[in-house]
């Protein structure tokens, strides 16, 4: 079973994606690579039969307008395995920021997947399709725990360093109650950029629901949420 992690970063690929193929440059796809977001791709997504014959049609219509071309997308998060099937090229490595001992690069990974991941090939036949396959992953290292006294800072510099690099889509993976002015002027450094952020945005167990999290509220940048319908994965039932 996927941990909270992986399932969060899988369904934020989404959304970001989505934003990559919007980005980039028209071009036509190659039929093979329409057909590969077929029926399987939404197998085990937990949609309806209906829903999932939509999302079909919907990701082989996105392929046929673009792949992504020119776009690079930075993920924030634990890092990005550049060996995973289907990364192979894909996958520049940034700086890390902040105390970044003891993180892996299972979630980033599995993000990166999703958003770029090339499919399979002959010496690869395991690998990802993503939703934007021909965008371009930057990989910065964050902290994982959002609790740390420098973390807003360390976030911060982290999105000014992708603004700076080219990213024009910047996901960061993580979120903090308190927010920091340095924060908000790194989100709109990108923003001057022409560069998206996207923060994962979820609720902690017995969170009260009107307190706010950062960076997902912040002027400018998209939260990218769920709704869990088991109890256990995110606390109560219909919670995100």
């Amino acid at each position: 079973m996927l941990s909270r992690r992986l399932l969060r970063a899988a369904l934020a690929a989404a959304p970001v994606s989505l934003l990559a193929l919007t980005a980039a440059p028209a071009s036509a796809t190659p039929a093979a690579l329409a057909a590969s977001a077929g029926p399987a791709a939404a197998a085990g997504s937990g949609f309806g039969s209906s829903a999932s014959r939509q999302l079909t049609r919907d990701l082989r219509a996105a392929l046929q307008i673009s792949k992504g071309q020119g776009v690079t997308v930075a993920v924030l998060d634990g890092g990005v395995d550049s060996s995973a099937p289907g990364l192979a090229g894909v996958v520049a490595t940034g700086p890390s920021f902040g105390n970044v001992t003891g993180d892996t690069p299972a979630e980033g990974t599995v993000f990166a997947s999703a958003v770029a991941g090339r499919g399979p090939s002959g010496s690869n036949p395991a690998g990802t399709v993503g939703l934007a396959p021909a965008a371009r992953i930057l990989s910065i290292k964050i902290p994982n725990r959002a609790g740390s006294g420098t973390w807003q800072r360390d976030i911060a510099a982290a999105i000014r360093y992708a603004a700076s690099h080219g990213a024009q889509v910047i996901y960061v993976s993580e979120e903090s109650f308190q927010d920091d002015a340095v924060l908000d002027r790194a989100v709109e450094y990108a923003a001057a950029r022409n560069a998206v952020v996207i923060s994962a945005e979820f609720t902690f167990r017995n969170a009260p629901p009107s307190v706010s999290t950062v960076p997902d509220s912040l002027p400018g940048v998209l939260g990218a949420a769920s709704v869990a319908h088991a109890v256990g994965w995110l606390g109560q039932p219909g919670q995100r």
